[in-house]
């Protein structure tokens, strides 16, 4: 006969396996492991999280969004790729404030790079690095030499730089000045060059 259910002297419950390792264990070969079928289609609470005894988080679906919920009791969602705290997206329960690289996310998105290569990159459907497609980059902040920040169109999957238009649907352009009365209004020094 097969073994469909085992339970080992140490308490360990093993389904699909004879050897758990840990208090539960589910292993199946084929693609579905676990369904969970809730009691109705509004609100159907899939799974809860306890410490001593104590609720502190939970995932459902369904709700008047009908969406997959995840939610904590006392503190903030993270999800990380890795072990290491902020390589991944935090969501404040306080705010709302969503972090990328970080865990203390100050506005509604905050995103923090670890490494020199610190950007934000938009890029079209098509992209392929270094072959096809456009994108728009942010950079902030230089290895070395001055501290700026930088806008960069590129094509050709990052191959060349394109044309960036400012307001092309109409608009004023301010620099210096947040109430700019022409199409490009400076306020203060500027450097002209051909």
């Amino acid at each position: 006969p097969q073994t469909r259910m085992t339970i080992l002297n140490a308490g360990n419950v093993g389904i699909g396996t004879t050897a758990p390792t840990k208090h539960l264990h589910v292993s199946s070969s084929s693609e579905t492991t676990m369904v969970v079928d809730g009691p109705n289609a509004a609100n159907s609470s899939a799974y809860k999280w306890y410490t001593l005894g104590v609720e502190k988080a939970a995932a459902s679906w369904g709700n008047t969004a009908n969406a997959l919920r995840i939610f904590t009791t006392t503190g903030n969602i993270g999800i990380y790729a890795d072990n290491t705290s902020g390589r991944g997206i935090t969501i404040l329960s306080s705010s709302g404030n969503v972090g990328i690289g970080t865990t203390a996310p100050s506005y509604p998105l905050t995103v923090k790079s670890d490494t020199s290569a610190q950007g934000i990159r938009i890029t079209t459907n098509t992209w392929t690095a270094g072959a096809a497609g456009s994108s728009l980059d942010l950079f902030f902040g230089a290895t070395s030499g001055d501290i700026c920040s930088q806008i960069q169109a590129r094509d050709v999957g990052g191959l060349s730089n394109a044309d960036l238009a400012l307001q092309p649907y109409g608009g004023n352009v301010g620099i210096g000045t947040s109430t700019p009365s022409a199409k490009l209004a400076v306020y203060g020094d500027s450097i002209l060059k051909g």
